[in-house]
């Protein structure tokens, strides 16, 4: 778990600390703007240059 001072009301969590399946899916693609140009993205989800949902 991590705290930002930017955020104090803000907790993050680590997916990787989990030992259980994670039940929640992807809703979309971040940062597509700096993907490499051999990553493809091959579905549906929308697709954002940053990291901001309507960027």
């Amino acid at each position: 778990m991590s705290k930002k001072s930017t955020t104090p009301d803000t907790i993050r969590v680590r997916l990787g600390t989990f030992e259980s399946d994670i039940m929640e899916h992807p809703t979309a693609h971040i940062f597509v703007g700096s993907k490499a140009n051999g990553d493809n993205i091959t579905d549906d989800l929308p697709q954002n240059g940053s990291n901001k949902p309507n960027s």
